[in-house]
């Protein structure tokens, strides 16, 4: 799967194109929610068995112009050009669902780092979702576009996770302090 310096450039590129086409373009990102706690139980090759899966889901459902990558360590993006968030082959919400759907065993490793007797554990996992769409080429947005969707994943995450947010969270005095932190 192409990583974080692939998308940015393939950012560039789309968001270039959206604007000469006056097309829609729409950023997806997601996180796994509590991922840390698969860190925790499990070894590091079922980790990345785990984002490996993912990863395969993604890209059986998005289609072969879509640009799908890793975003971060446990965050993936996904850049739909010329379909808006109505548009979607395969929305957020879907997608969340899917994810949440999957079932994944683990053998769980005790403190000597060694498989525990009991066998695999069972889980599941759910996922946080933020979504910008860029639909006016006229304005020059430049890279606040996708950190808008990255806003918007963390207001989900803070929130309650396992949640797609596509629009800006209500003005609060405490989004205001999350903000200036951030």
């Amino acid at each position: 799967m192409a990583n974080r310096r692939y998308f940015d450039k393939r950012a560039a590129a789309e968001l270039s194109r959206a604007r000469r086409s006056r097309k829609p373009l729409t950023c997806v990102i997601f996180d796994v929610d509590h991922f840390k706690s698969v860190k925790r139980c499990a070894r590091p090759c079922r980790r990345r068995s785990v984002l490996a899966t993912l990863g395969q889901l993604l890209t059986s459902v998005c289609r072969a112009e879509d640009t799908v990558c890793r975003y971060g360590g446990e965050e993936f993006v996904i850049l739909t050009p010329g379909q808006g968030l109505e548009e979607l082959r395969h929305s957020p919400t879907g997608l969340r669902l899917e994810i949440a759907a999957l079932e994944f065993d683990i053998p769980v490793a005790n403190g000597a780092g060694e498989a525990a007797k009991a066998g695999p554990a069972k889980f599941r996992l759910t996922c946080s979702f933020g979504v910008s769409e860029f639909e006016r080429p006229d304005v020059d947005i430049g890279p606040t576009w996708c950190k808008s969707a990255d806003r918007r994943l963390y207001f989900a995450k803070r929130t309650g996770r396992n949640r797609v947010v596509s629009a800006d969270p209500p003005e609060s005095p405490e989004t205001d302090q999350v903000r200036k932190v951030a």
